[in-house]
């Protein structure tokens, strides 16, 4: 639902601020555009897009579909607390008791609370040995892959697939257990390369390093075309994202869907790595490299859905997205 500005609950002027930051960037040569929702309460105070999509000038719209980077997590992640939700395993259940295999390395007293916070001692690192580009999105090779190292990455995915008692694929539990119910039409794991409104990887001139090709092609590569990253391969609009959040803001439901029970949403988002806390205690958010954040302060009944084209990399992303929240908590009324 879109409204005013102050009917839903923002400062007129305080919001131009958080615009005209975004414009800065671009002007700047950070990224080429954006795309951002902001709202309370449901009721929607700003929805803008910025600048172009691609090197070549394409205009940012509302239809078009970004590359989730590790947003992507958190839609993964949400699958993993609904089959918790159905009984399929526990967050104290050790990963070898769903996958044998991966007890390989020293790992064999992982559970999934410790993949789903980071704290499992994993691998970090994108492309693990013996995966190429192109090869980096078929699910059952990545898992094949680090399965015998001492470290891994998160196998969540690999988990949902093989607790599932309809035996689906990745994609399509995503697909029927979250996008669709939540009316994500756009969403997907694994998007076509030549779909027309895909957002290209990309970065502006002054964002371009040595390894700028590289990464490019990897992640171009490794997402598109079907292939399932749990972590990194999710595509969506920025309304596929609002929707989402605001399932999020709702603990777990959007009123016609229940993804999962309020009970666990409240034990999820609770502090589980004892970090400092953020401007609000209970505020969540998930962050996605380079280009992608979301994030809801119940305390305000806030909701910030931001995807952009043109990724700034490390730290400088992570400051601008901590301005943009300022921001929008500072339009607050």
């Amino acid at each position: 639902m879109t409204t005013s500005a102050r009917d839903a609950g923002f400062d007129d002027e305080a919001l131009s601020r958080l615009c005209k930051a975004i414009q800065d960037d671009i002007d700047d040569g950070r990224m080429f555009g954006a795309s951002i929702i902001v709202a309370r309460r449901g009721k929607i105070g700003l929805q803008k897009v910025f600048g172009t999509v691609t090197p070549d000038g394409r205009a940012a719209c509302d239809d078009d579909i970004y590359l989730a980077m590790s947003v992507s997590k958190s839609f993964t992640a949400t699958l993993v607390l609904r089959s918790i939700d159905q009984g399929r395993f526990t967050l104290d259940t050790k990963v070898v008791e769903i996958l044998p295999d991966f007890a390989a390395g020293g790992k064999q007293n992982v559970t999934l609370r410790q993949l789903l916070n980071h704290t499992a001692g994993t691998f970090r690192g994108f492309l693990p040995p013996g995966i190429s580009a192109e090869n980096l999105g078929n699910l059952d090779q990545y898992y094949a892959s680090v399965a015998s190292m001492p470290i891994d990455y998160a196998v969540l995915g690999k988990i949902l697939v093989a607790t599932d008692p309809k035996e689906r694929n990745f994609r399509t539990i995503a697909k029927e257990e979250l996008f669709d119910p939540l009316g994500m039409e756009h969403s997907c794991f694994g998007l076509a390369e030549d779909h027309a409104d895909r957002v290209p990887v990309c970065h502006t001139e002054k964002q371009t390093n040595a390894s700028t090709p590289m990464t490019q092609n990897m992640l171009t590569k490794g997402c598109t075309n079907g292939n399932e990253i749990p972590a990194a391969s999710a595509f969506c609009t920025i309304r596929d994202l609002f929707r989402f959040v605001e399932t999020m803001r709702q603990r777990g439901t959007n009123g016609e869907y229940r993804l999962m029970s309020k009970a666990l949403f409240d034990y999820a988002c609770k502090n589980h790595t004892g970090s400092l806390s953020n401007a609000s205690p209970r505020a969540f958010y998930g962050i996605g490299g380079g280009s992608t954040m979301w994030m809801v302060d119940p305390d305000r009944d806030l909701s910030v859905c931001f995807l952009s084209a043109g990724f700034i990399e490390g730290l400088h992303h992570l400051e601008r997205l901590s301005k943009i929240n300022d921001l929008a908590l500072a339009a607050c009324d």
